[in-house]
């Protein structure tokens, strides 16, 4: 399961800023794999990011 938000926002014309959030979410299905290939800690990702967008 992944959940995420992403914004924008443009600096000008020409320069567009944005960033993301997401967090994964191990459900039943990947803990038991897991398991079974004895994978241990935690298996939640987080992921995060800044995007420059620069037209000329």
């Amino acid at each position: 399961m992944l959940f995420g938000v992403e914004a924008g926002y443009a600096l000008s014309n020409n320069v567009e800023l944005s960033a993301h959030f997401s967090r994964t979410k191990a459900l039943k299905d990947i803990k038991r794999e897991a398991s079974v290939d004895g994978v241990t800690g935690c298996l939640n990702q987080t992921y995060a990011g800044v995007h420059v967008n620069w037209t000329f």
